[in-house]
């Protein structure tokens, strides 16, 4: 069960653990971001409530400057898009982290436009998702 797109960056989600308590997922993310000769890496596990999972697909199909936010249930993730015009849209992906000692901060964020065709790529691949909650 994976999550896999290449515009404008490799985007790989990949469901590791079920808990049914909450109901949340654990997803290994894998980013790969390439900007002319500089490439960065992102390989981490955060977990993702399916609530706020079903409300980002809902959000994805909205004909409105509504923002979509796909993000973790610490914080540290977010995967966020937001309408800029009729055919254009943000990509906004954030990660945060501190370490257990407050003494080092990591803070990533990658912004790009999206097209209607890029966006369709992303919304087509969480729609094929077979969510089972």
């Amino acid at each position: 069960m994976n999550i896999d797109f290449e515009i404008p960056f490799v985007f790989h989600l990949e469901v590791v653990e079920v808990d049914d308590h909450i109901p949340a997922v654990k997803t290994l993310l894998q980013i790969k971001i390439q900007q002319f000769l500089h490439q960065f890496c992102y390989e981490g596990t955060v977990w993702i409530e399916c609530l706020v999972w079903d409300k980002f697909v809902q959000a994805l199909h909205k004909s409105s400057y509504e923002e979509a936010s796909f993000n973790d249930m610490n914080g540290n993730f977010a995967l966020v898009l937001k309408q800029q015009s009729e055919l254009m849209w943000l990509l906004i992906w954030k990660f945060t982290k501190l370490d257990i000692t407050g003494t080092h901060q990591m803070n990533v964020e990658f912004t790009s436009t999206l097209d209607a065709d890029g966006l369709a790529k992303i919304r087509e691949q969480f729609d094929d998702f077979p969510v089972w909650w």
